[in-house]
């Protein structure tokens, strides 16, 4: 792996920002409405992949139809939750700043809709950090993986896939990043197992976002 980079593709949930606090007690309050009871195992580790996939690891037994009506009764709960309690991980501020002085593109592609990824980049004052976002909704009609993303940011911007780096939380984030060619940072800090990502074969496998600051001289 290069010792710095051109570009970084971030994830956002689990990576940049927290967010956890807000996503399960949105999704607490949506599965109270609709008489579901709370998984056993309840907690931040199931946050990363798009709603309809934490609902169905949560509630198997649920249709499609169940599915959607849990989902739209999140998405009603998130939107009008304040975010107070969805904050960037500790590190990431000074990550983002050392990147815009050096001027460093950064980018995110997220599995949250766009409207949901608007208002916490509001929320967080982040709003003029990213050169682009690429969201699950970016296209319409169409439910974007991470892969088909990151490649999207790879070709709108014409980034050099030997010189950029994915950052993420999760084994689909190093996938991503593996698929387009980029070097892959895997955020140990984030929802998934430190045992979960080193299956998956990051380039690196960081413990804090402060590792990233050597790769942005």
């Amino acid at each position: 792996m290069r010792d710095t980079f051109t570009s970084v593709i971030f994830d956002l949930d689990g990576t940049l920002v927290d967010s956890a606090p807000d996503i399960l007690a949105s999704l607490d309050r949506a599965r109270d409405r609709l008489g579901l009871p709370r998984p056993s195992d309840w907690g931040r580790w199931r946050i990363g992949p798009p709603i309809a996939g934490i609902i169905g690891a949560a509630w198997p037994s649920l249709d499609a139809d169940e599915v959607r009506r849990l989902a739209l009764a999140f998405r009603e709960e998130y939107t009008h939750c304040d975010l107070a309690d969805t904050r960037p991980f500790p590190g990431i501020q000074a990550v983002l700043d050392r990147a815009t002085r050096h001027a460093i593109p950064l980018f995110v592609a997220t599995n949250k809709p766009l409207v949901s990824t608007g208002q916490v980049l509001r929320h967080l004052g982040w709003e003029t950090c990213f050169q682009d976002v690429v969201t699950v909704d970016s296209l319409p009609d169409v439910r974007l993986d991470k892969a088909a993303m990151v490649a999207r940011l790879c070709m709108v911007w014409g980034l050099e896939r030997d010189a950029g780096c994915v950052v993420g939380d999760s084994p689909q984030d190093i996938a991503a990043g593996k698929a387009n060619g980029l070097a892959t940072c895997a955020a140990g800090w984030g929802y998934s197992s430190v045992e979960t990502l080193a299956a998956a074969a990051p380039d690196r496998l960081l413990s804090a976002p402060d590792d990233l600051l050597e790769f942005l001289a």
